[in-house]
């Protein structure tokens, strides 16, 4: 089992990819392809294509606060 919790940065823990999921309440895979489209926010540790890639929590929940989307003022119309 992936811990969740594997290092420590300035703003607190730092999370896996199974811990960024977890979080997001969506699989490992789409963590991996958002990684991949540079959709989601991400720390690499290291460098080449083994680096370790981490997330720091307040950085996801900043950017799930940008995705969220805004009802229509008046809606449904009459």
């Amino acid at each position: 089992m992936s811990e969740e919790v594997s290092a420590t940065g300035a703003d607190g823990p730092l999370l896996d990819k199974a811990g960024a999921a977890a979080l997001l309440n969506v699989s490992v895979r789409t963590v991996e392809a958002w990684i991949a489209q540079r959709r989601i926010p991400f720390v690499k540790l290291g460098a080449g294509p083994r680096a370790a890639v981490r997330f720091r929590a307040r950085a996801l929940h900043e950017w799930i606060e940008s995705q969220e989307v805004k009802a229509e003022e008046g809606y449904p119309h009459e």
